[in-house]
Formats: C-alpha cells, sequence, structure tokens
C-alpha cells in the first residue's frame, strides 16, 4: 500500500510581499482547502509558529488570530496541523511595515538555546488549538529542511512527544548562507526508524525510536530531465512575494558556478513538490513509489509538498489532476495525513 501525505508549509516570505498576510496565506490556504473538501481528501498543515511568536511579540496581533481561527477550522474539518519552524523569525525585524530577515539565522544551530525555543514553539501550537480530542502534535518538519543541531532537536522533539519528522529530502544538499543540509547519503524510499539520541542515518530496534518520513525525491537520468523539461509548463500568476534569496557560504567564479549548476543537473533529486510539477510529473513521482512499495511487498509512507503562499488557483487545479490521477491508478493507493501515520505506525505502548 502507497500512502501519500499531502503537506502543506503554512508559512508566510522570508523576503519582501507585495501582499497582506490574509491574502498570502489565509485566502491561498482557504482555496486549497476548498478544493480537498470537494475531492473528500485531508491534507497536513505544518504551523510556522516561530511566525506568529514574533507578531505577538510586537502586539501584531490581527495576523496571529486570523491563523487561530484558520487552523481550528481546519480541525474542524477532519484536517491535520502539525509544527513547522523557521528559526528566522526570531531575529526578525519589522521597520516601516516591511519585515527583514538574517539569514544566517535560517538554521537552528546559530542559536544558544535551541531546545527552549523548539519548547515554546510547541506550546505555542497547542495553546492555539486547546484540548480538541482530534489534535495531537505528533510530526514536525525543519523549515528549508535544516534539520540542525541534529541531535539536540530530534532529541528535543522526542522528549516533546513528537515521534514523527519530515525534514529530510534523501539525496538533496544545500550549502548557502541561509540553509546547509546534507542528505546525499539517504536513499530510503519511503519511511525509516531511528534513534534521535543517534540522529536520522541511525537504526533503532529498541522503544526509544522515531520515524522519518521524507518528501519525496526521484533522481534517475534522464527520466528526471523528461518530468522537469518536457511537461507542460504551468501558468501561474506573478507570485505574492519574493523567494529567500540564496547566497552561496562561499562566492564562486562564473566559470565554478556554471560548471556546479551542470553538476547539480546530473546530481540533485526532483522533489515531490505540489507548487512546480506538472500533474504528469506528480503522477509519474506517485507511480514510481506505489511500484516501490508493490517491488517491497510493504507500506511506504511519503510525502508530496506544497506552499499556500505560492499558490493558485491554476496551482490547485493541478494539484487536484495529481489527485485524480494517482488516486484512481489502483485501490493500493490512499491519502493520510500525519495523525493518521501516527496512529499507523507508533506503537503507543512503546
Amino acid at each position: 500500500m502507497l500512502h501519500i501525505l499531502l503537506t502543506f508549509d503554512y508559512e508566510l516570505f522570508f523576503n519582501k510581499s507585495y501582499f497582506s498576510e490574509k491574502e498570502v496565506l489565509i485566502d491561498t490556504t482557504a482555496l486549497i482547502v476548498k478544493s480537498l473538501d470537494r475531492m473528500k481528501i485531508k491534507g497536513t498543515f505544518f504551523v510556522d509558529t516561530p511566525c506568529l511568536l514574533k507578531y505577538e511579540e510586537l502586539g501584531l496581533d490581527d495576523f496571529p488570530l486570523m491563523v487561530e481561527r484558520q487552523i481550528n477550522g481546519l480541525l474542524d474539518d477532519g484536517h491535520d496541523i502539525q509544527l513547522h519552524f523557521h528559526p528566522s523569525w526570531f531575529t526578525a525585524n519589522y521597520i516601516d511595515n516591511e519585515w527583514y530577515f538574517d539569514q544566517k539565522s535560517y538554521s537552528l544551530d546559530r542559536f544558544e538555546n535551541p531546545s527552549e525555543l523548539l519548547v515554546r514553539s510547541k506550546l505555542k501550537l497547542d495553546s492555539l488549538v486547546g484540548n480538541k480530542s482530534y489534535y495531537k502534535c505528533c510530526a514536525f518538519r525543519a523549515g528549508g529542511f535544516c534539520l540542525t543541531p541534529e541531535i539536540e532537536v530530534l532529541s528535543t522533539l522526542y522528549e516533546l512527544g513528537i515521534r514523527l519528522d519530515s525534514s529530510v529530502c534523501c539525496g538533496v544538499k544545500m550549502e548557502s548562507t541561509a540553509q546547509t543540509f546534507d542528505w546525499t547519503d539517504l536513499n530510503y524510499v519511503g519511511q525509516w526508524r531511528y534513534d534521535p539520541s543517534s540522529g536520522v542515518r541511525s537504526q533503532s530496534i529498541s522503544n526509544n525510536y522515531m520515524i522519518e518520513i521524507p518528501v519525496g525525491t526521484y533522481s534517475h537520468i534522464p527520466t528526471k530531465w523528461w518530468l522537469t523539461r518536457c511537461q507542460p509548463r504551468l501558468k501561474y500568476p506573478p507570485l505574492m512575494g519574493m523567494p529567500s534569496p540564496v547566497e552561496r557560504e562561499n562566492k564562486t567564479d562564473r566559470f565554478t558556478t556554471i560548471l556546479n549548476r551542470v553538476k547539480s543537473s546530473f546530481t540533485t533529486p526532483i522533489l515531490f513538490v505540489m507548487d512546480n510539477l506538472h500533474a504528469n510529473a506528480l503522477f509519474f513521482l506517485g507511480e514510481y513509489y506505489l511500484k516501490a512499495s508493490r517491488y517491497k511487498n510493504e507500506d511506504i509512507y511519503i510525502c508530496a509538498l506544497a506552499h499556500p503562499k505560492f499558490s493558485s488557483p491554476e496551482c490547485v487545479e493541478n494539484m487536484c489532476d495529481f489527485i485524480s490521477q494517482i488516486g484512481s491508478l489502483s485501490e493500493e493507493v490512499d491519502f493520510i495525513t500525519f495523525r493518521d501515520a501516527y496512529n499507523q505506525l507508533i506503537d503507543i505502548e512503546g
């Protein structure tokens, strides 16, 4: 059985934004949810709570109140919310109605108190929801896949009762001022179990374990080029803000930059991302994981990723086309939330 988790990083831009928070996040999320509800599919929304903490610290309460209303509505409607975490909000400055971010604060290893910040963020998410019996904070996704300092973050999450992580995209590497991670040595197809005190590369047979449900990736050449370059181009309206700048930690000359790009086209996998892949490519990736499930004769759990802030009617329609295609392919495919995955994968008594 292939279990696809449709996940949405519920966050604002980390650069200049041309529209209000409501237009960037609240309205786009509502557009996604309307389509998911029509298809009777439930998604998981990873809520960036450091953002809300910063807004409240500065007395900017309107946006956090809108978020609180929306995520409670999501839960009431059967969707799932989990913890997302961009620590750059803790050092952000708000000047003349614009946010300014320190790119070097993108990763938690730049802070002296990672555990404390994680605890504050998890408690904030809990407080937004209250005592709903159908809410459980059991999953985490690091902003920009920056799961550092890895052991401290994972150990803290485990102590908080968070047993599922979704911060890894196997085979992908990034070295920039903002983001630094290296998952090139990981080649799992689907989820795996590990010891949080030893990191995601470990194996665990004890009761002290976490499970990684990664964002899907695909690296086989030349098929990955066909998936990205030979599909119909998606016609999206202009973004409502600017993506985070990617500044290389070590700047190189033009020749080396071109050489690195060529090398990257051979070595870097494509991600199971609904923001920019055509439905045909998304369907191919879903079929790839379904075949792997059949071959291994075991359940595979994998994440597809999107961001409401990048969304549009065309983007949502493309996502729905993918859901319809892969959903009609086989009874061996279903769409679940992280709350569902927790109930299916975690040995509660352990």
